[in-house]
């Protein structure tokens, strides 16, 4: 596709369009879970910080783009990296 675009003269930022898929991705989840959330009452408890298991790496990390979602929309929520002993709660 960039190529494409520098040959008619057009800028294509595929990183940009990854960030933006991922971003309406996590968000489209986080209305789901803010819906059922209402809907219920139930519960929400977000499992894993990290990208895979033995990893402790989390800079953007899928859930805590989706933690931060559900807290902009005051989702109560608890956040537990199993890896770990301390879990996160947030209410």
């Amino acid at each position: 596709m960039s190529w494409l675009a520098k040959r008619i003269g057009l800028s294509a930022d595929l990183m940009g369009f990854v960030s933006e898929a991922r971003e309406a991705q996590s968000m489209r989840l986080a209305r789901l879970v803010h819906e059922q959330h209402d809907l219920t009452g139930l519960p929400v408890l977000l499992l894993g910080k990290p990208f895979k298991p033995g990893v402790t790496m989390t800079n953007g990390s899928p859930a805590l783009l989706l933690a931060r979602q559900l807290e902009e929309m005051r989702v109560p929520f608890t956040h537990h990296d199993l890896a770990s002993t301390a879990g996160r709660k947030v209410s």
